[in-house]
């Protein structure tokens, strides 16, 4: 079998294959039920009497090759309406594992890729895992480093305009859209190692940090934020390097 093109697989065929099985409950002929019997014709649908399921979002979290132009899909399903009589808000979130199989029909009436799927099994969810320890332990006393800090995230996040000023030189930032967030209130500010307190660092020095951060749109809503950035002193200043997407901060020298 010739490779499938990058722009198509499996585990968006699963997702959808899914969302169109759990809207073919009603017992009725509906367009859902239709294309289940194209996408899956020996799948039979769900009876979902007078309880049908509103499913708010649906994503493959892996996929699986089970050999011979097949794989194994896990979908996670957010069905709120499923949530059990103990409360518990997390029965909500389901997850379902769906056989798809490709077939290469090039050259034959149907001339392309066909995807078929098969019935889906409800599974267990993966386990909740464990961040691994914060380097970011020290807090952040120096007052230029942290009025840098805070003086970035308000800017960069809408507030203020003008992060150019609080960025390194030759570091650049693809910007937010313009005003998103109307205060931002910085809660913390831990360092992966202590700064200088009285002393001005000396240029090239870097350092790394995380910022938690509280933003507030412009309907009141509050957003809690947070930030892992590499900055580095010059001429008695502290500036940013980068805007990290880990929050485990990289060995550097001092």
């Amino acid at each position: 079998m010739s490779a499938l093109p990058d722009n198509q697989g499996p585990a968006g065929f699963a997702e959808l294959f899914l969302g169109v099985w759990l809207r073919s409950g009603t017992g009725e002929q509906t367009p859902a039920t239709r294309t289940l019997k194209t996408m899956a014709p020996a799948v039979p649908p769900p009876v979902w009497g007078k309880s049908p399921v509103a499913v708010d979002e649906l994503v493959a979290v892996r996929t699986v090759p089970a050999g011979n132009g097949s794989w194994t899909v896990t979908v996670a399903a957010d069905m709120p309406d499923t949530v059990g009589e103990q409360g518990n808000e997390a029965a909500g979130l389901r997850y379902f594992t769906v056989p798809v199989t490709l077939t290469d029909q090039r050259g034959t009436k149907t001339d392309g890729w066909s995807f078929t799927a098969g019935a889906p099994s409800e599974v267990a969810g993966p386990t909740v895992a464990q961040l691994p320890d914060s380097t970011f332990t020290t807090s952040v006393t120096e007052r230029s480093l942290a009025d840098s800090v805070s003086g970035f995230l308000t800017a960069y996040l809408g507030t203020a305009g003008g992060a150019e000023r609080y960025l390194a030189p030759g570091t650049v930032l693809p910007p937010l859209p313009p005003a998103i967030y109307l205060t931002v209130q910085t809660q913390q500010i831990l360092a992966d190692r202590p700064a200088r307190d009285h002393k001005p660092s000396p240029d090239g020095a870097r350092l790394q940090v995380r910022a938690d951060v509280v933003a507030t749109d412009a309907a009141g809503r509050r957003w809690p934020l947070t930030y892992a950035l590499t900055l580095t002193a010059r001429a008695g200043r502290w500036e940013i390097a980068a805007l990290d997407s880990s929050l485990t901060a990289p060995k550097t020298a001092s």
